[in-house]
């Protein structure tokens, strides 16, 4: 999954309308979005296409962004906590050669 489609599925997650996705992700019109995205990621509520059509993830889509979602938070609580241990060693080390002097 790429950066823009992650932008587009979270913005159909959030806003459910097809006008505010089309704002909001700056693609253009939904025939854009759907090649964005790729084939049957997309549900539209009607034919017509307009700000008030409702749109909504696909099932595929929903387990793609999901596992995206997820992996972006195991990378998240991963960075933190490895910035946590550098501090720590790093206020360890200082503190040990302080005590040397």
């Amino acid at each position: 999954m790429t950066k823009q489609q992650y932008k587009i599925f979270t913005a159909v997650r959030k806003y459910k309308k097809l006008g505010k996705v089309l704002e909001t992700t700056k693609v253009g019109d939904y025939i854009k979005l759907q090649e964005t995205v790729g084939a049957d990621m997309l549900d539209f509520s009607d034919v017509k296409y307009n700000d008030d059509t409702d749109v909504t993830l696909s099932t595929k889509a929903t387990d793609e962004y999901e596992s995206r979602k997820k992996d972006n938070i195991d990378k998240a609580v991963t960075n933190l906590i490895a910035g946590y241990g550098a501090i720590v060693a790093t206020i360890s080390l200082l503190m040990s050669l302080s005590r040397l002097c």
